[in-house]
């Protein structure tokens, strides 16, 4: 992900990715970790506004919140080193240079930095930035049954059975 139309396609592109990760034998849909529980394709639209310049970037939004808490609850939040949330954000870089970007989890940090898509000044992009990993949100098929396991660690995954 680089640059004004990838952060602003984001939700739906990370969503999108995920997808291909769907075994329908086991799961109904799946949604991008960070993305909102309840509507995965949920997103603020407004114009992200910086020293009363309109950007051309969506604004932020805490969606990551519900996911990223029950991560760090379940000790999961390093199942990768590092991975997207499907969640935007802004914060101010330095003067007038903003950087705007998809939250990200790096060595189980939540860092919105370091998964920098853009950096603007005013309504000019003047840096773009690198992607990561996508972890996928299942949402699980009621006819299945865990077997075995508790999910806490790759050797206690759950062992689920579709019978």
């Amino acid at each position: 992900l680089s640059g004004r139309n990838a952060y602003n396609n984001a939700i739906t592109t990370l969503n999108n990715t995920a997808r291909t990760y769907l075994n329908t034998t086991y799961a109904t849909d799946v949604r991008c970790v960070g993305s909102n529980p309840t509507n995965k394709n949920a997103e603020n639209t407004s114009s992200l506004g910086l020293n009363g310049i309109n950007t051309g970037c969506k604004g932020p939004d805490s969606n990551y919140l519900e996911d990223y808490n029950r991560l760090q609850e379940l000790s999961m939040i390093n199942i990768f080193s590092h991975y997207f949330m499907a969640s935007r954000s802004c914060g101010n870089v330095s003067g007038d240079i903003y950087h705007i970007s998809i939250r990200y989890v790096y060595d189980s940090i939540l860092d919105s930095i370091s998964g920098n898509i853009v950096n603007v000044r005013g309504k000019d992009v003047i840096d773009c930035s690198h992607g990561s990993n996508v972890l996928g949100c299942f949402t699980i098929k009621d006819t299945l049954k865990v077997i075995s396991g508790d999910g806490k660690t790759p050797d206690t995954a759950y062992v689920l059975s579709a019978n």
